[in-house]
């Protein structure tokens, strides 16, 4: 490949790259207001059956931190399921109502 051939596809690689990287939450953005949300499963955290855990009191309180934000991540993912939910059902009445008015018109409805 001829030199500066070679420098040009070099940067226009990076440049690939670069519009990736900054451009990809852009699919979790699409999928969103196409109605698809994503609630991520929280962990339970590791420490709970970890043997060492119960050995300090400086670990049991670090421990239980961790059991803390668990327990927030496991109410956060119960909220973001229900409205995850009432959002499908709304996309459902709202098809299902375009559906009907297209039917009794024998037209597309607006």
């Amino acid at each position: 490949m001829p030199p500066g051939l070679s420098k040009a596809a070099s940067v226009l690689m990076r440049a690939c790259l670069a519009a990736t990287i900054c451009l990809a939450p852009g699919p979790a953005l699409a999928q969103r207001a196409m109605g698809f949300g994503f609630c991520a499963p929280p962990h339970p955290p590791k420490c709970v059956s970890t043997p060492g855990t119960y050995a300090s009191q400086a670990e049991i309180d670090k421990c239980q931190d961790e059991v803390n934000r668990y327990v927030n991540s496991v109410t956060a993912y119960r909220v973001c399921q229900t409205q995850e939910v009432e959002r499908a059902v709304r996309e459902t009445n709202a098809t299902l109502q375009h559906w009907k008015c297209g039917v009794a018109a024998k037209v597309l409805c607006p």
